[in-house]
């Protein structure tokens, strides 16, 4: 179990900023979330319409202090 764990969290460790592209990670990574393709949006861009997709996780960058978004089309829970 610790293994599949640790396998569908790869990415979770490799966020970038959509602001300063510097690196983070997500403690609250959803189980499917490195097989259900995401992005990173300001957020300017989240706030526009449709802009949080179906899934998405609210960041403060830990180097410029921004809010940003990881956003996935379909819901990766």
């Amino acid at each position: 179990m610790l293994k599949e764990n640790l396998m569908t969290r790869i990415l979770a460790d490799k966020v970038t900023c959509a602001y300063c592209s510097g690196r983070t990670s997500v403690s609250d990574w959803p189980r499917l979330g490195d097989f259900v393709p995401f992005c990173h949006r300001t957020k300017e861009d989240a706030e526009e319409p449709g802009g949080t997709g179906a899934y998405s996780i609210r960041m403060r960058c830990p180097h410029c202090g921004k809010i940003f978004y990881v956003v996935w089309d379909s819901d990766p829970r």
